[in-house]
């Protein structure tokens, strides 16, 4: 058995019979794991059912995405905190796995399960793979050798300790959704810890709430102005004056894609972050500077070279933007 303890973090809004699915699912791991379901707002019945069932359980009043995950921390007792949702599949030894790997590699901030598309079980979707200097994120559909190294990933086991060095918190409040996951992943390097996938530890994902409450353009904009944030809160000066001028030119020629696909949605709403560039260089600038209060100057960062790499640029412009 591992030595760490675990608690399951779960985000719901309005998905009572996915909930119920996933504590059936998580009730039949191999080691005893404590549940916080994080509410935003439900309004099916979620609380009742809760109410009577032992489990810990926080709720916000409005929908404030993926930062609600801040407000069942402090529920939380375990060693390791996994990031989870209603739309998960586990394995029945997967905490297991993740755990027994944090144990083992202090270094490990974040223990990250291979992620099987639940729709289409012949798909591997792992996200956090790799990371552009222009800042663009994505994933790779093969299955993983041993544990392989990850700038970041918005589903995993994380060590506790390791966060409470990184500030103490899941996600950065002001993201709603996108790029929250990229910001924990560089506050724990930053902070001296690895993000790793293990290729024995497996979870079935079934979809995304976010897409049935924004619009492909909402979705974007949010996705291009937070990692735009991210990335001037997070890159070290020289790296960051390099790349920050390329990261514009190629959002330029990502909305010369949308335009001649005709998704003017898309195109719009890039069009909209790159017009309000001065406000995203006032946030990201602020947050640096109270980022660099706790984790200290960017620049003692040891990044690594191969998370930022353009070998998958033609990737992008084909899928993920």
């Amino acid at each position: 058995m591992p030595k760490g303890s675990v608690t399951v973090l779960l985000i719901t809004m309005d998905e009572l019979p996915n909930l119920k699915k996933v504590l059936a699912n998580l009730s039949r791991q191999t080691v005893p794991v404590e549940i916080v379901v994080c509410d935003n707002a439900s309004s099916d019945g979620t609380k009742e059912f809760i109410a009577d069932k032992g489990i810990k359980y926080v709720r916000n009043e409005r929908n404030i995405g993926t930062p609600v995950f801040n407000l069942g921390l402090p529920l939380a007792t375990g060693d390791y905190v996994f990031i989870g949702a209603t739309d998960m599949e586990f394995e029945p030894d997967c905490m297991k796995r993740l755990a027994r790997h944090l144990d083992e590699h202090e270094d490990c901030g974040m223990a990250v399960p291979v992620n099987v598309n639940g729709n289409d079980r012949a798909r591997i979707d792992i996200g956090g793979s790799w990371l552009s200097r222009g800042f663009y994120g994505g994933a790779v559909h093969t299955w993983p050798q041993g544990t392989v190294n990850m700038p970041f990933s918005g589903v995993g086991l994380v060590r506790r300790s390791a966060l409470e060095k990184a500030g103490g918190f899941l996600y950065e409040p002001s993201f709603f959704i996108y790029a929250e996951d990229v910001d924990l992943g560089l506050r724990l390097l930053r902070a001296g810890y690895l993000t790793e996938m293990l290729s024995d530890a497996v979870l079935y994902h079934m979809g995304y709430q976010a897409r049935k409450i924004f619009t492909p353009g909402e979705l974007t904009t949010r996705i291009e102005r937070n990692m735009l944030v991210t990335m001037i809160s997070h890159l070290p000066a020289g790296r960051l004056a390099a790349y920050f001028p390329y990261a514009v030119l190629l959002r330029i020629a990502v909305i010369a894609k949308d335009l001649v696909k005709r998704d003017w949605q898309r195109a719009r709403a890039r069009a909209g972050v790159l017009a309000g560039l001065f406000d995203v260089l006032r946030d990201g600038l602020a947050r640096r500077r109270k980022l660099a209060g706790f984790l200290g100057s960017p620049s003692r960062t040891p990044f690594f070279g191969g998370f930022f790499s353009e070998s998958p640029l033609k990737r992008i412009f084909l899928s993920y933007v």
